[in-house]
This record gives structure tokens, C-alpha cells and sequence, in this order.
């Protein structure tokens, strides 16, 4: 008998890479290579280098962080899972369900748990695994 497989990688919610950038406390850890792969959605990548105001200093941090991670475009298949969740969950009013759907649809379409510190923005989706930073650590901590 196995035990559930392991994920081919990990999708990196805006927010967690943030946090990466602000060296908040147990983040950057996500970066060591067991880890690895992780992905962003472009969505995360557009939404940190289009931030006003950034310093020359920020625009390479991000830069320097982006190199580190595989970046998902949206294919058909990702849109295709974006409109079926907009529709599914469209009840789901708060403002920043549409940025999110299309987050939660990369996961989706590229079978990838998100790692998010906003879990309960995403918590109802049943199509993904959701899982905290300090989720994500504990899972991957040696028995």
C-alpha cells in the first residue's frame, strides 16, 4: 500500500511570495530545494512588478525571485477551469475572487497544490489542495 503521491511541485500564491520578499519569518525557507519546483501564476508575477513605486532595489529583489520559480501562462486549459469556476463559485463576492479564480485554476489545470497564506480565500474550492506555508513545512519535515 502507498501513501498519497507527492505533488510534481508547488504554485506560490502572491501573497506567500510577498512574504518571501519581506523575510517574514519562516517564508524564505520555501525557497531551498526541497521545495522545488515551484511555480507562480503570471498573474503574481504581473501583480509584484506592476506595484507603484517600487525601488530599483525591490524591481531586482522580485527579479531575483522570479528566477527561482517557474512561471504558468494561461493556457486553454486554464481558462477553460477559470470560467467553470467563476460559474461554480460565483457567489464568492469578495474583491479579489476573480484574481484568485484564475489562481486557483492554474493549480487546477497544472495539478499543483497552492500555497497560500490567505487559505480561507480559497478554502472551498474543491478542485485544489490548499495549503498554508507552515502546512506545506510540516509536510515536508522528515519522520
Amino acid at each position: 500500500m502507498t501513501g498519497p503521491r507527492r505533488p510534481r511541485g508547488y504554485l506560490l500564491d502572491t501573497d506567500v511570495l510577498i512574504g518571501i520578499l519581506k523575510r517574514w519569518r519562516g517564508l524564505h525557507g520555501l525557497l531551498d530545494p526541497g521545495y522545488r519546483p515551484l511555480y507562480c501564476a503570471s498573474l503574481s508575477r504581473r501583480e509584484l512588478l506592476q506595484k507603484q513605486g517600487l525601488s530599483a532595489a525591490e524591481r531586482w529583489a522580485i527579479h531575483q525571485l522570479l528566477s527561482n520559480l517557474r512561471i504558468l501562462y494561461p493556457d486553454p486549459a486554464t481558462l477553460d477551469r477559470f470560467d467553470r469556476l467563476r460559474a461554480k463559485y460565483a457567489s464568492r463576492t469578495h474583491p479579489t475572487w476573480q484574481g484568485d479564480a484564475l489562481i486557483a485554476a492554474t493549480a487546477w489545470a497544472k495539478d499543483l497544490p497552492l500555497v497560500t497564506l490567505n487559505v480561507n480565500h480559497f478554502q472551498f474550492v474543491e478542485e485544489i489542495a490548499v495549503l498554508s506555508p507552515v502546512d506545506l513545512v510540516r509536510r515536508q519535515a522528515p519522520h
